[in-house]
């Protein structure tokens, strides 16, 4: 596969930010109907990009996360995450659950109510990118992760890859937060997936 060693341009991050925040809002609208108040999501910003070792995201290195991992293969293969910081991770669940939840001690129960959130909202996601840009993506059972930084990322690649990274507005009830939205990809899929913007998206010859 042909290496994305260009950096992709602001159009292009825009049109993959608006297929990221559809499936975002589709899967927070299933979401709201499963909940007793609506869930709302919504993109704050276009995705940034970055290589190899950097995790695009404020003191990813030094505030404790849950995630939910995704693996995924078709036209293009990588891990898809949803990461919330462990504090707004144990005040989320109280909203939801109504039960006592401290940041960092997730029981199973708790952690299970948590992976379902985040994998319903990268499903979402990831159902949008495969439906609009016709990437047939097959999705592998989403793990639960906690930890720190550099200590959640995928050990698939190696030593090298691409990562889009977005972050996302959350509101429940009075609580709201700042999420983040991953997708770790090597290079080859990384230029498959701007090759399908260009072509399905923007119209480019």
């Amino acid at each position: 596969m042909t290496e994305c060693k260009d950096p992709p341009r602001a159009e292009q991050l825009e049109a993959l930010g608006e297929i990221i925040n559809l499936g975002i809002q589709n899967s927070c609208w299933i979401l709201s109907s499963m909940l007793v108040s609506s869930l709302l999501c919504e993109l704050e910003e276009d995705p940034c990009f970055t290589r190899d070792n950097e995790i695009p995201a404020p003191n990813a290195d030094s505030d404790p996360s849950c995630q939910v991992h995704l693996r995924f293969n078709g036209k293009i293969s990588g891990t898809a995450v949803f990461s919330l910081d462990r504090n707004h991770t144990a005040s989320l669940l109280e909203h939801v659950t109504g039960r006592t939840v401290t940041p960092g001690l997730l029981d199973t129960l708790d952690a299970g109510t948590f992976s379902e959130i985040g994998s319903m909202v990268m499903d979402g996601v990831m159902s949008s990118l495969s439906r609009v840009l016709g990437l047939n993506l097959i999705y592998q059972v989403p793990t639960f992760r906690q930890g720190v930084g550099s200590g959640l990322l995928p050990t698939c690649f190696g030593e090298s890859w691409i990562t889009f990274g977005a972050p996302v507005r959350m509101v429940y009830e009075g609580w709201q937060a700042q999420a983040w939205t991953y997708f770790y990809l090597d290079d080859g899929s990384c230029r498959v997936l701007i090759e399908r913007i260009k072509a399905v998206v923007l119209k480019e010859v």
